[in-house]
């Protein structure tokens, strides 16, 4: 149903859409660029800013964002699309982030071969900074603002603490089910559907940063912590070093109640449930060595907590084997 009010929408803005596609196709990202010359008035003009009005909405919800990014990033007949970019919407960096976020998540939508996979990759790396910028906004300031055209309304809201949860569900990994089936449902705990991570550690660091200064609180992300998973057993493709969270999660590794359920999630069934006493401790080595890694670089952790903690939890399950 609403794919099809999508299309229906995209059919009568064509001739717009198809205008700010050559536009668009001309310039690319210049900014010394001319502003385009189309018609503010008819049918084609409403129907456009009806769009991008919905792209704003969807780039909210979880739900909508894939199905809105699958209907204008796929060729329809009768229009011109897909369009060349979802920068096309002039849309701010926060919408562009959390709509490609949420889109690459959905990879039953959007699996790695789709021809947009990768620009999607690019808008939310390229979108990334500017997000950031606007969860360090001074306090007050409203996350969700826009405008769909220069003589129409500003809309302005903050971002809730549920949307901020689903944005960080969409870019931390989702494994599915131990079966190995595809088909995982969203649940309430977590939206969104099996998925890998689909931004590096640096900047799922900085973005919890950013939203523990959103909210002026760690509640969010410790909120958050139980339906985060990585992605698969250690060392594979798919999933994050226990290393890498522990990082990401910064100052929250004071608390030796969080890095122990974090160490609990991230190695449990497959390091701690385990009797094989060498994956064990090669994984201890390797988790040894990625934290002095980033210790190297200068990445906050609270090392002598963590090392603490993981001393505690290997000699327990160590103790229990034997």
């Amino acid at each position: 149903m609403y794919y099809h009010l999508l299309n229906r929408i995209c059919m009568v803005a064509n001739p717009y859409i198809q205008g700010l596609s050559q536009h668009f196709q001309q310039y690319k990202e210049d900014p010394a660029a001319p502003p385009h010359n189309l018609p503010t008035h008819g049918a084609p003009a409403v129907a456009w800013r009806l769009l991008v009005s919905e792209a704003a909405r969807a780039a909210r919800d979880v739900n909508l964002a894939p199905q809105f990014a699958y209907a204008v990033m796929s060729p329809m007949n009768s229009t011109c699309l897909p369009i060349p970019s979802l920068r096309l919407f002039g849309l701010p960096p926060q919408f562009l982030f959390s709509l490609a976020a949420y889109a690459l998540a959905a990879t039953n939508t959007f699996p790695s071969s789709h021809p947009s996979h990768k620009q999607l990759t690019e808008i939310l790396y390229q979108a990334y900074d500017g997000t950031l910028a606007e969860l360090h906004a001074a306090p007050g300031s409203n996350f969700w603002t826009y405008q769909s055209s220069p003589n129409h309304p500003i809309f302005s809201e903050d971002i809730s603490m549920q949307e901020a949860r689903n944005l960080l569900l969409a870019i931390y990994p989702r494994s599915a089910p131990i079966e190995g089936a595809n088909s995982r449902p969203p649940t309430p705990t977590n939206p969104t559907a099996p998925h890998p991570a689909v931004l590096d550690t640096y900047r799922r660091a900085g973005l919890i940063q950013g939203l523990n200064r959103k909210f002026q609180s760690t509640a969010l992300v410790l909120q958050t912590l139980t339906a985060l998973s990585p992605g698969g057993p250690p060392r594979t493709p798919e999933s994050i070093p226990l290393e890498h969270i522990l990082f990401e999660l910064a100052e929250l590794t004071t608390d030796d109640q969080t890095v122990e359920a974090v160490i609990q999630r991230w190695w449990r069934p497959w390091i701690l449930e385990s009797d094989d006493l060498q994956l064990r401790n090669l994984e201890m080595t390797r988790t040894f060595h990625g934290l002095l890694e980033g210790l190297s670089v200068k990445r906050l952790i609270d090392i002598h907590k963590v090392v603490d903690v993981l001393a505690q939890i290997v000699s327990c399950t160590f103790l229990q084997a034997s």
